[in-house]
């Protein structure tokens, strides 16, 4: 449980613990905290930066887990909020995105 930090502030931090335990292949943790960070993001109506993070950390974990179902949903979900980001967001995100499709 958090003790500082805004609920913004806690959903990234939900993203990097979700991407550590992914390069540590500890791919139960990395889902459950993939899984907070967007469960975070929705229940705050985060702007679609946020959601497009947090479905970029679901996709690559459901491909480490061979999940091909669950890695199509959260690529899906990642491309829509892509398309809502503004173009200075976008030109940083384009990078993550091409990752997820390859």
């Amino acid at each position: 449980m958090e003790i500082a930090g805004t609920w913004n502030q806690v959903t990234w931090a939900e993203y990097r613990l979700a991407m550590t335990y992914l390069k540590a292949t500890d791919l139960v943790q990395a889902l459950e905290h993939s899984q907070t960070c967007l469960e975070l993001a929705l229940e705050n109506a985060s702007p679609s930066l946020e959601m497009f993070f947090g479905y970029e950390a679901l996709a690559m974990v459901e491909r480490a887990r061979g999940n091909s179902i669950g890695f199509s949903k959260a690529v899906d979900q990642a491309k829509s909020h892509f398309e809502k980001l503004s173009a200075e967001d976008k030109s940083w995100c384009e990078q993550s995105l091409q990752k997820l499709q390859k």
